[in-house]
């Protein structure tokens, strides 16, 4: 599936960024942790109405093998 979309940098400065898919809203991120070469683990925390929140935890592998080999 190929989506198209854009990051943008916040006004926090790194490792905050925005994320922005369209058909989707902007989502907020932030880099936990990365070794620039075979993964990064990403989280998300987006506030809704009534003080709901919604949050989300990613890793991305840079390479399929990673996905396949499990």
């Amino acid at each position: 599936m190929k989506r198209n979309g854009q990051i943008l940098p916040m006004p926090l400065g790194d490792p905050h960024l925005s994320v922005d898919y369209e058909g989707s809203w902007i989502a907020p991120y932030v880099i936990l942790d990365t070794d620039y070469e075979n993964f990064s683990c990403i989280y998300s925390c987006t506030e809704y109405n009534f003080g709901y929140y919604s949050d989300f935890s990613f890793i991305f592998p840079a390479r399929q093998a990673f996905l396949t080999n499990t």
